[in-house]
């Protein structure tokens, strides 16, 4: 848990440079991955009776899924971005766009208004169809400018801020350092060598799919060992 400085309702920006820098997200993401891999709660046998509905060969069966898509991603992570600028990006777009829009219509169906989500899905959904339609160094240079711009951002936020000292950052002074210096090295690697931010940024990718499979597997093996046990 930390503090949030910003609604992400009313200040989402704000909220995604200052309350979730990308770095802070990333490590968030590890350490809560590497906690549930090494530390499981037994819990009672009420907890246990309704995990046991969720298959735990369905459990496991994802987590190598996931080892294996982690496999792919670190052995080969100039490809793998390649292909997340050129199919993934476009087709998340207008799967959300087409959300969006059907969530306006859903509720207009209930006569209420909802003009502004059904054009904003409109907008989304245009988006990613002429997206599909961009060169992929296109989506690249785009995709490494916002990285870049949110990282600075955050590097130059979180470090005005430690620069007032400990009681200007009551969620953590040396965690928020370490995390504005490396938002500050990170957007630099990006601006100078976009081929290197990428790359370091798609084997951070690999890693956490990896993290994933692991904590997948381990929690399915150990439903089985309870549904035996009980």
């Amino acid at each position: 848990m930390h503090l949030d400085r910003y609604d992400p309702a009313t200040h989402p920006l704000l909220h995604l440079i200052d309350d979730a820098p990308l770095l802070l997200m990333i490590a968030n993401t590890c350490g809560t991955l590497i906690y549930h891999a090494r530390h499981h709660d037994d819990g009672d046998t009420r907890t246990i009776l309704a995990e046991q509905q969720v298959s735990w060969q369905r459990q496991v069966l994802l987590g190598l899924s996931s080892l294996l898509a982690a496999l792919f991603i670190l052995s080969d992570p100039m490809r793998f971005f390649s292909g997340i600028v050129h199919y993934i990006i476009p087709l998340a777009l207008v799967g959300m766009g087409t959300g969006v829009i059907w969530s306006g219509l859903a509720t207009r169906s209930q006569g209420l208004t909802d003009s502004e989500g059904i054009v904003q899905g409109l907008c989304i959904f245009c988006t990613g169809a002429i997206s599909w339609y961009l060169p992929p160094s296109v989506w690249s240079v785009i995709i490494l400018v916002i990285l870049a711009v949110w990282a600075c951002a955050s590097a130059v936020i979180l470090l005005s801020r430690v620069s007032q000292g400990r009681p200007a950052v009551p969620e953590g002074f040396t965690s928020r350092l370490i995390i504005g210096i490396l938002s500050l090295a990170l957007a630099v690697l990006i601006l100078e060598t976009p081929a290197a931010g990428a790359f370091l940024l798609v084997e951070v990718l690999g890693v956490i799919a990896l993290l994933v499979g692991i904590v997948l597997v381990v929690n399915g093996l150990r439903l089985r060992e309870r549904m035996i046990s009980n």
